[in-house]
């Protein structure tokens, strides 16, 4: 091999390969960081829907003044008539 081969791969060598490893070791720590962060997203999801379902639960359980009130439709949301949604069995 000619010297200048032999100074091309050493290069190349000495150039690509540590970017190349330290890009590797970029990928995997983003990896492992962003599966982290979407499991406390999960998890906070469906912490949220529970208590979501839970509210609607107590508010189906207690058709109370209050929650007619608060659930009195609107015109603007589709209802005519000012019907309320315990007529429609939500409250």
């Amino acid at each position: 091999m000619k010297i200048r081969t032999k100074l091309l791969i050493a290069f190349v060598a000495c150039g690509v390969l540590p970017v190349l490893i330290a890009g590797l070791i970029s990928l995997r720590v983003s990896n492992k960081s962003l599966s982290e962060i979407e499991g406390f997203a999960l998890a906070g999801l469906e912490q949220t829907a529970t208590n979501q379902l839970l509210a609607l639960r107590d508010v189906i359980a207690d058709p109370s003044p209050e929650c007619l009130y608060r659930l009195r439709a609107r015109p603007e949301h589709g209802f005519r008539d000012g019907q309320h949604f315990a007529d429609r069995g939500f409250c």
